[in-house]
């Protein structure tokens, strides 16, 4: 009998220029979280936006993994789940998974989970920035080396 896909969200949190805001841990307990054998942080980036913007992350613990064809569709359930992060949802925003490797068997406390999905606003705002700052489009935009 094939098992059906179970995810628990463990932390959620909205984005902005600033970084994240309003974050909440949800309570899990170590059992469940242990019978789950993925991490996972999962960003939604508004890519109507210019620059893009990324605009919510939570990390789910799940036994759905990202090889799956429907994964992201089941990411996107849970993000639809939460009334703050279904609120930013709409058709152009993206999903984009990273798994997190987890060094205990008891659930990340508020400061990993906060450390890891700043990681990835860092690294998302970083890549925003350098992108419109590239060499090639000062270049194309007039600007002339010597």
């Amino acid at each position: 009998m094939p098992r059906h896909p179970t995810s628990l969200v463990l932390f959620h949190c909205l984005f902005s220029e600033e970084g994240l805001s309003d974050p909440v841990t949800h309570a899990i307990e170590t059992p469940a979280y242990t019978s789950l054998p993925l991490l996972y942080a999962i960003c939604a980036i508004d890519e109507g936006c210019r620059p893009e913007r990324m605009v919510s992350g939570m990390l789910i613990k799940t036994n759905f993994g990202h090889g799956s064809p429907d994964f992201l569709d089941g990411m996107s359930a849970a993000f639809h789940v939460i009334a703050p992060l279904r609120a930013r949802m709409h058709r152009e925003v993206s999903l984009l998974a990273a798994p997190v490797l987890a060094e205990s068997a008891e659930p990340l406390s508020e400061a990993q989970s906060l450390t890891v999905l700043g990681e990835l606003w860092s690294e998302h705002y970083a890549s925003q920035v350098v992108s419109r700052f590239s060499l090639s489009g000062c270049n194309a935009g007039g600007v002339q080396r010597r």
